[in-house]
């Protein structure tokens, strides 16, 4: 139970999902939000009038004139629970709040698979209800595979159920005596035979019973496909659940790295400073010993002077003739020593000079950010959200070009106290815009956008990057390379140079633009029904593989208007990826003309307009 507790408190607490574990695989829905349960004020449904939103969710009359807002372009009403806005075209009746009949008895599940689909296959000898699968299975199986398995209908399942048939007729909305037998497939409403031929007439339609079948089928094979990604959807819910302990984790993590680091910087700094501390003693060593040398030497001339002051004084006044003239030579020979000698202690002392010069504390803080740098997700940064040039090359791209946050720090011409930084900040975006994901980006000069090397068309191996370097959509279309340089002619184009341009330039802005994300990679071949209906699929990835074998434009406008072709073919004109496909065709038009218009030379005819076929499958990527 804390398991489900935990799991009701999740982002998606409208569904209790587990993993594709036995009896755990169902997908079940709250009371709270339960048809006849008003998602608002909570009051049972089936004792008023009530309206189902786009967004799934029941409500009733009252709440949704609270919910109403009114705009220029409609009504919208915005869900209490999830906050969805719904067009007043898409809300319709809640009609299974108003049925008296158990929901259970119409619908059963099936008693043989974990997943408990829908079943409406009966087996008489096993009294067992079947889904499509397991009554395939049930065919296959040697024991079980001549029983009798029969489709049953919803009134069929009431009577082998023992629920009491529904005895409300449906009568027509307009034709009140009428019965409404029939579902018209254009207008996807129910009416009458009167309705039919009048007011519905040339329209597509079926009986209510193969309409309902057909609607179950193609509501069967969505929730199918729904349920495996809210199965795959509640294990990368784990994963980002596990996300926040992650950083948390790695905050520590990092942190003690960091202190570590300063513990590694302190004994570094100690070390340097005791090294300073041994280096300065042993030259007051040095210093004190020459000085030691030099004043015993002093000392001793000195004394010297002294002593041959007195020996030739006393000489002077007390010796006689003889000795006084015969120790002349010696005497004189020593006094004039002597005075030679003062020459050399009588220079003027120079004084002992040791000082400390320590590093400029105004540098001091941008030597501390030089030492480390913190690294999120491929991009270093420092403090300050200033950043640092790489040193390391990436496929052959000036580092300056990479999204590291680029910053320069540059000074005035001013005083010592009146020095002020200049930051240049980097606005650049943190995702390539093509594929909208990270990484070693490349920065475009003239606009924020940055590219993968393999994103951008051309590719960036194809192109000289210059110091001043501007992406596709920033250059000019001229006869010239431009400052999209190849660094190796090809030979092998067969578009003229301007045209190539045109055609690389619309590539490029059809891959930035919101609505392009299903046009980037061909449709997958296990995508049921699409290579059936469409013979000659087409996708950006193709067109920009193919742009060096198009003989002319034409060859290239032929199938993008293709790609847009096989969407409107295959796809609702209602669904997501048929309104993507049209405002990407539309903008498609606008960017040809634009660019031909500005490069002067005529625009190509059309050689691609097909007539529209009615096909509708369901939504898929075109």
């Amino acid at each position: 139970m804390a398991s489900i507790e935990d799991k009701r408190n999740s982002p998606f607490n409208s569904f209790l999902i587990d993993d594709p574990t036995p009896n755990n695989s169902r997908i079940t829905i709250t009371n709270e939000e339960s048809p006849t349960i008003c998602i608002s004020c909570q009051q049972d449904l089936r004792l008023c009038p009530s309206k189902i939103l786009a967004c799934l969710h029941s409500v009733c009359m009252q709440c949704l004139d609270k919910q109403k807002n009114c705009f220029y372009l409609g009504t919208i009403y915005t869900c209490s629970a999830c906050s969805h806005k719904s067009r007043s075209d898409t809300i319709c009746d809640n009609l299974f709040a108003t049925e008296e009949t158990d929901t259970s008895g119409l619908s059963p599940h099936c008693s043989n698979c974990e997943e408990g689909n829908m079943a409406d296959w009966y087996c008489n000898n096993c009294a067992d209800w079947l889904c499509t699968q397991c009554k395939n299975a049930h065919s296959r199986v040697r024991i079980t595979k001549d029983h009798i398995v029969t489709q049953k209908s919803a009134e069929e399942a009431r009577q082998i159920r023992g629920i009491p048939s529904d005895t409300e007729k449906l009568l027509c909305q307009i034709h009140k005596e009428e019965l409404a037998r029939n579902f018209c497939q254009d207008c996807q409403i129910l009416t009458c035979d009167e309705c039919q031929i009048t007011l519905h007439k040339n329209h597509r339609y079926l009986f209510i019973d193969e309409a309902l079948l057909n609607q179950k089928t193609n509501l069967q094979s969505l929730v199918t496909k729904v349920r495996d990604i809210r199965l795959m959807l509640n294990k990368i819910q784990t994963t980002r659940n596990q996300q926040k302990s992650d950083i948390d984790q790695t905050e520590h993590q990092v942190i003690d790295d960091i202190k570590l680091f300063g513990i590694n910087m302190i004994a570094e700094i100690s070390k340097a400073c005791k090294q300073l501390i041994n280096d300065t003693s042993t030259i007051c060593d040095q210093a004190r010993t020459q000085f030691t040398e030099k004043n015993t030497r002093f000392e001793q001339y000195l004394q010297n002077i002294d002593h041959s002051l007195d020996f030739v004084s006393e000489a002077l006044t007390t010796g006689s003739k003889t000795a006084l003239l015969t120790s002349n030579r010696v005497m004189s020979k020593r006094l004039d020593h002597l005075l030679h000698q003062n020459a050399i202690w009588s220079k003027p002392v120079n004084p002992f000079q040791l000082t400390f010069s320590p590093y400029d504390p105004k540098n001091i803080r941008s030597t501390i950010t030089s030492l480390g740098t913190l690294v999120q997700n491929g991009k270093k940064k420092i403090n300050n959200n200033r950043s640092i040039f790489m040193e390391e090359q990436t496929n052959g791209i000036d580092p300056r070009k990479l999204n590291k946050y680029t910053s320069q720090l540059t000074t005035t011409d001013k005083s010592e106290h009146d020095i002020q930084p200049a930051i240049l900040l980097d606005t650049s975006d943190d995702f390539c815009a093509v594929c909208r994901c990270g990484g070693e980006l490349v920065c475009c000069d003239e606009c924020p956008r940055v590219y993968h090397v393999d994103c951008h068309v051309p590719s960036l191996n194809e192109v000289s990057m210059n110091d001043k370097w501007k992406c596709g959509l920033c250059c000019e279309i001229n006869n010239s390379t431009g400052p999209l340089k190849r660094k190796h002619d090809d030979t092998t184009d067969k578009l003229p140079s301007v045209e190539k341009q045109i055609c690389e330039k619309l590539i490029l802005q059809m891959y930035t633009h919101p609505s392009s994300a299903p046009f980037h990679q061909p449709v997958p071949a296990d995508c049921i029904g699409y290579h059936k209906i469409i013979t000659r699929p087409m996708d950006l990835r193709t067109i920009k593989e193919k742009i060096k074998s198009y003989g002319n434009m034409s060859e290239f406008l032929a199938d993008v208007r293709l790609m847009f072709q096989n969407c409107s073919t295959f796809n609702r004109p209602e669904s997501e990826i048929g309104k993507s496909g049209r405002t990407l065709s539309k903008a498609f038009e606008e960017w040809l003309e634009k660019y031909y218009l500005n490069s002067q030379i005529p625009i190509p005819d059309r050689t691609n307009k097909r007539k529209k076929t009615s096909i509708q499958m369901i939504d898929h990527v075109s």
